[in-house]
Order: C-alpha cells, then structure tokens, then sequence
C-alpha cells in the first residue's frame, strides 16, 4: 500500500483502477487521497455496493469476476466521463473569465 500511496502522491495519472480489499486493508484513503488530486477512481470489489462508505457510492465500481472486456469498458467510460467534465470545467472557467 505503501508505494500506491507514494505514486499516488507524486505521479501524473489518469486514473486509479483500486481493488477495495488488499490483503485485508481497505483502500479508501488512497481513494481519498487519488480523488483529492482530481484523478477518477474505479473500484473493484468482489463484495457488492453495500461495501462502500457513503462518501464513495458515486465512485464507479466493477463487480468481481469480471473480464477483460468489462474492465476496458468501465475504464473507457471512466476516462470519457473525466474528459466530458473538464471540457465543462473549462468551459465554465472560461465564460467567468469572459465576464470580467
């Protein structure tokens, strides 16, 4: 957990594929932390939705099993996701900065 931690803090990602349990450590102050720097967060958990705090009932999760196709999947509309709301991100910033 200790070098997620260490890349989450220093490295330019795109996303964070996290399995939920690893070797009975939850992972979700590395969520926390990933999600804080803006990076989107997919969750893989073989125990279902009621597993996850409140506060992550909105994070994309991937049921286990699954296969390669469902996690291209997930991860494809994971990125588009993150891609549509910068556009409207920028897009605000830039019709606030037109007001000025």
């Amino acid at each position: 957990m200790r070098q997620a931690e260490h890349a989450a803090s220093r490295e330019a990602l795109d996303l964070a594929v996290l399995d939920v349990n690893l070797r009975g450590e939850m992972v979700y102050p590395l969520a926390e932390h990933v999600m804080e720097r803006g990076i989107p967060v997919l969750f893989l958990t073989g125990y279902g939705l009621g597993v996850l705090p409140d506060k992550f009932r909105r994070t994309p999760i991937l049921a286990k099993p699954y296969d390669l196709l469902a996690l291209e999947g997930a991860i494809d509309r994971l990125l588009q996701s993150d891609i549509r709301s910068q556009k409207t991100l920028i897009s605000v910033s830039k019709s606030r900065r037109d007001q000025h």
